[in-house]
C-alpha cells in the first residue's frame, strides 16, 4: 500500500506498525517524534499503531546543538 513518509510516496507492506515503519528506515533510536495525518503519535503507542493505505507519516529527529 503507497503512503506518505516525510513527504515521499513509498509502499509498504498492508498492516505494518509504526514501530516497524520506523525500524525498517533507520528511526529505531527513538529519538524522533512522529505524526501520522498532523497527528502526534506517543512513543508508547508505536508498536500498536497500523499505518493505514493514504497515511501521512512526518518524522521529526531531535537534534543537539550547543
Amino acid at each position: 500500500m503507497e503512503i506518505t513518509l516525510n513527504r515521499e510516496r513509498i509502499e509498504i507492506p498492508e498492516n505494518s506498525s509504526l514501530e516497524t515503519i520506523l525500524k525498517e528506515h533507520g528511526w529505531e533510536n527513538g529519538h524522533v517524534a512522529v505524526a501520522i495525518n498532523k497527528t502526534i503519535i506517543k512513543r508508547t503507542a508505536w508498536a500498536e499503531t497500523i499505518i493505514r493505505p493514504g497515511d501521512d507519516i512526518l518524522i521529526i529527529g531531535a537534534v543537539r546543538g550547543g
